[in-house]
């Protein structure tokens, strides 16, 4: 259903009304949409924009998630294994990713609120020695009349799901390991 920020454009890949259907690529086996199966990668970067919006959980905001790859650096924290970096690189090439998720983002900072990137400054654990970083525009800002796949991870921070699980965290220690808490 397109809402008043993002929309489908140009019948996209971001939402389907049935199960996707998944071809074979020539190149390492590798399971595509059926309707680029066999495409070539170079015609198809040409013709398939893909943005990429979202928190930390599509930024790959772990250090389990790679390294940063962000130049200059934004304080978003996007990391090379990041889903987004995975699936284009997975994908070879089929489409041109515009990757603009940041760590801490909220829903509105994916819709229409600009955000101020905390990068890797988390008191008392680090200081990030860039911090405060400029605020970064809406997302949403990055998808354009040429855009073809919008994919959106987005939602924890706006329900307070860090929140949720320091309670659980110290209920459980509370509890000494007895009943649900």
């Amino acid at each position: 259903m397109p809402t008043p920020h993002l929309r489908r454009i140009r019948g996209t890949l971001a939402h389907s009304s049935g199960p996707a259907r998944l071809g074979r690529s020539s190149r390492r086996g590798t399971l595509v949409p059926a309707r680029f199966a066999g495409a070539q990668p170079a015609a198809a970067a040409e013709d398939y924009q893909w943005v990429a919006l979202g928190d930390s959980y599509t930024a790959g905001v772990i250090r389990a998630a790679g390294h940063t790859f962000e130049v200059p650096r934004d304080g978003c924290e996007r990391t090379d294994r990041s889903y987004p970096r995975v699936i284009d690189r997975d994908l070879s090439g089929l489409f041109e990713l515009t990757n603009v998720s940041c760590g801490a983002a909220t829903i509105e900072n994916v819709t229409d609120t600009p955000q101020h990137p905390i990068g890797r400054h988390l008191p008392p654990c680090s200081e990030d020695p860039d911090h405060p970083f400029p605020a970064v525009p809406p997302q949403s800002e990055a998808v354009g009349s040429d855009t073809d796949v919008i994919t959106v991870g987005v939602g924890g921070n706006t329900l307070g799901f860090a929140d949720l699980l320091n309670k659980c965290t110290q209920l459980g220690g509370e509890s000494e390991g007895k009943g649900t808490p």
